[in-house]
């Protein structure tokens, strides 16, 4: 990653106290503005399917636009969720997505978009989301063991392979410097792409 877009980002303990983790930019340079900076991982649920999600008090729920629920949650119930939609789908040894993002080491570093922290006083976010529908024919399936998502609920008659894959990314809307944390507005989406 650094190699490539000149930084990094890991997580770390959040600057803002009694926030947990966050996420903090590495590398010989920071970001600029518009450029991903993360992505945030996850199963996805339909908005129209009643169902029952593994973790009622999830503080890592990401609702999109359209309903969709991003499932970011790496333990309990939430992470076996995930781990087994990821043998439901995977195609011969090709996974159906990353599931390394539930390990503290990501196969893809971009994976750690849930642990971004809203904004704080003294602390404006730096981050906004941006959700991006992505065809199946846009994504390779080898690629997709790079890609933190995977749909946990599908519509009844739909296999997996013909929806599309939704990811949301983590953009910059302000340089940001080596150091520095990355704070979300969480009413910040940029737009969609459908």
């Amino acid at each position: 990653m650094e190699s490539s877009l000149g930084y990094s980002v890991r997580v770390s303990p959040s600057s803002v106290p009694g926030l947990g983790s966050g996420v903090v930019l590495e590398g010989p340079r920071g970001a600029k503005g518009g450029q991903l900076v993360a992505l945030y991982p996850g199963g996805l649920y339909l908005p129209q399917q009643p169902v029952l999600l593994p973790s009622l008090a999830n503080p890592f729920m990401l609702r999109c636009a359209d309903g969709v629920i991003v499932d970011g949650h790496r333990k309990g119930v939430s992470g076996a969720v995930f781990r087994s939609c990821c043998g439901r789908d995977r195609l011969g040894l090709e996974e159906a997505a990353d599931s390394s993002w539930l390990t503290d080491w990501p196969v893809n570093p971009l994976n750690v978009g849930q642990y971004v922290n809203n904004q704080a006083p003294g602390r404006p976010s730096n981050v906004a989301y941006q959700e991006v529908t992505l065809q199946p024919w846009e994504v390779p399936w080898g690629t997709r063991r790079f890609l933190p998502n995977l749909w946990c609920s599908l519509p009844p008659g739909t296999p997996q392979g013909e929806l599309p894959l939704r990811v949301v990314a983590l953009v910059a809307t302000t340089d940001i410097a080596v150091g520095q944390e990355l704070y979300s507005h969480y009413f910040t989406i940029i737009h969609s792409k459908t």
